[in-house]
């Protein structure tokens, strides 16, 4: 049986290096994208990206045509107009805005015509199964198809980019659900019975978890770019339509391209930068830990929109 899809998240690719690695970082994306490729050559099918394809909203004009030069290489054989079918994470907007979208690496991406991007207005329809796309910012809507599925045997699709964590209740799931705002995935899956598959990015750890016949895949992020992801093992996964399950497939890694020696001193740093972090050093990805309490805390506070837009610009030319 061939599968239908290959699900990803959070490829966060960048032109810098993150201060965790040790190896040639650049090479190593370009290692995993074309493995990424390579397997969807293999099996013919599309690769779907829940959300912040890019590390940056924009990015240098060489990340953007080496991405585009990646992609050519592995021409696409489906009847979808490209391989890649996206939605925009927030790292891919400018000031995490979707109206500014067109300013974006993203946006050339899509100009360019090398990437399908997913419009919750439009959804992408095949013998198998019908797409929707929900960008960063976005909440899931009901399929609008959900009974001509049934009827006709064909699987619906949500691809959406918000924090979502694994339902058991205990350690960094708990504290971000509690802290962050992140939301279960089995009460994501029980929100929204129109779906057989949910695909999240945002939370870069992988998992899977199904409720009455329904799936919800988290892919997690296909390099690890912080070094509480030391151990972490990157991986997509090879979805089949006909029996709604998943396979994993592990991306190769040098494992020890990443190190921890900087932790203390980074600690430190975000420590002096925002006091509000130290409460949540214990839950967050280091590395990811102070954009996501700024989030959170210009939520909780009201900040005039032009302030807030001023911050994610300083944030994002860091």
């Amino acid at each position: 049986m061939k599968p239908s899809a290959i699900l990803t998240a959070d490829w966060h690719i960048r032109e810098d290096t993150p201060t965790c690695r040790t190896d040639d970082f650049f090479a190593a994306q370009i290692k995993k994208i074309e493995f990424i490729l390579a397997l969807s050559e293999k099996h013919n099918c599309p690769i779907l990206i829940a959300g912040d394809l890019f590390h940056k909203a924009k990015s240098s004009p060489f990340l953007e045509s080496t991405l585009m030069l990646l992609l050519r290489a592995y021409p696409s054989k489906n009847f979808y107009s490209k391989r890649l079918l996206v939605i925009p994470g927030q790292h891919d907007l400018p000031n995490h805005n979707f109206d500014l979208i067109h300013k974006s690496s993203f946006g050339v991406m899509i100009a360019s015509q090398m990437i399908d991007h997913l419009d919750s207005e439009k959804p992408v329809k095949s013998s198998k199964f019908i797409l929707t796309g929900f960008s960063y910012g976005s909440k899931i809507k009901p399929c609008r198809e959900a009974s001509r599925r049934l009827k006709n045997d064909f699987r619906s699709i949500a691809l959406a980019h918000f924090l979502v964590t694994e339902s058991s209740p205990k350690g960094k799931s708990k504290v971000l659900r509690d802290f962050a705002g992140a939301t279960s995935a089995k009460t994501v899956l029980k929100n929204n019975p129109d779906y057989d598959l949910i695909v999240t990015g945002d939370n870069h750890k992988s998992f899977s978890e199904s409720y009455q016949d329904r799936l919800l895949v988290n892919p997690g992020n296909i390099t690890r770019q912080a070094a509480d992801q030391i151990d972490h093992k990157p991986r997509v996964a090879l979805w089949y339509a006909k029996t709604n399950e998943i396979e994993w497939v592990e991306i190769p890694i040098k494992k020890d391209s990443v190190t921890a020696d900087h932790l203390e001193e980074q600690n430190e740093r975000d420590s002096r930068l925002s006091s509000f972090v130290e409460k949540l050093n214990d839950g967050y990805e280091i590395g990811l830990s102070f954009e996501r309490n700024l989030k959170e805390y210009l939520q909780s506070n009201r900040t005039k929109k032009r302030t807030t837009e001023i911050i994610w610009e300083m944030v994002e030319n860091e």
